[in-house]
């Protein structure tokens, strides 16, 4: 999934959220020269 700001909102996959939904919402940056195995973070 990618998440976006736009227009002060956040979009997910180009899909605006609710405040509510969106304040709980943690992402992570991902350097899309690995793949998401090796960008996956290992627990």
């Amino acid at each position: 999934m990618t998440a976006r700001l736009v227009d002060g909102s956040v979009a997910l996959d180009d899909q605006l959220l609710p405040v509510g939904v969106a304040q709980h919402l943690f992402v992570s940056a991902v350097d899309e020269k690995l793949s998401p195995l090796e960008a996956a973070p290992l627990l």
